[in-house]
């Protein structure tokens, strides 16, 4: 169980009055967990989330009790909400990966040209947040080998610093298109066991196809109760409100 990285959390953003009874909560929660008592642990993680105590610790622990439970669904949303905390989470990864295999619905992704694949594949090693903190880390010590080069006299620094300081803008470009990927993607897990998706909002509307529980869709737009989809093989069409969870 993750533990420690969740009291550094709670102490650092809610101060110490409040973050003691949350902490005794957390812990109230583990020790139903180790004791089997499943709902009950995740009565707890789930409260302590949507509190807004959102960090990795939290959903990862509340995944597990979903998945202890027989709820691929929310197991699912949970486990992909501790990966946006912590792209890599090793410990995240492997589970998830295991309730993928478990879900009914084999999604395969349209082609892309190759270098978006590849890009892709590159931007994706890290969070758009290490990026941006490589990309200053990089200009920073363009400057600093600059500057004492500099001080000490010394000459034919030109190159280094520009290519330092061009790999910086790179790692930048990295970032940004990163960040606006992640916000641009608004993913959802279906929670019902089968559920048809419409080709317009409304429940008398034709059945388009069929989905199943945990699998992951993106929201594309909304109106009333339904929610339009899109999967990762081109397929669009609109589902329920209740059938799914924003991640």
């Amino acid at each position: 169980m993750k533990k420690l990285l969740t009291y550094l959390f709670i102490f650092a953003v809610f101060g110490m009055s409040s973050a003691f009874g949350q902490v005794a909560d957390f812990e109230k929660a583990n020790k139903f967990y180790d004791q089997a008592e499943y709902q009950k642990a995740l009565t707890i993680y789930d409260s302590l989330y949507r509190a807004g105590f959102e960090n990795t610790a939290i959903a990862y622990n509340a995944a597990n009790a979903y998945y202890r439970l027989g709820n691929l669904g929310m197991a699912t949303v949970y486990y992909e909400r501790a990966l946006k905390h912590s792209p890599d989470d090793e410990d995240v990864l492997f589970n998830l990966e295991i309730v993928r295999e478990l879900a009914i619905d084999e999604i395969k992704p349209l082609p892309k040209p190759l270098f978006v694949m590849w890009f892709r594949s590159v931007s994706s090693f890290m969070s758009w947040s290490n990026w941006m903190f490589a990309s200053i880390a990089l200009i920073w010590l363009a400057w600093i080998i600059h500057f004492t080069a500099r001080w000490k006299g010394q000459r034919g620094i030109r190159w280094p610093f520009i290519a330092l300081a061009s790999l910086s803008v790179l790692l930048l470009v990295v970032a940004i298109e990163s960040y606006t990927f992640d916000q641009s993607r608004q993913k959802a897990v279906v929670l019902d066991d089968t559920v048809y998706i419409k080709n317009e909002p409304n429940s008398s509307a034709s059945d388009l196809f069929l989905l199943h529980e945990a699998t992951v869709v993106e929201v594309r737009d909304e109106i009333g109760d339904w929610y339009k989809i899109w999967l990762e093989d081109g397929k669009v069409g609109w589902i329920e409100k209740t059938s799914i969870e924003k991640i």
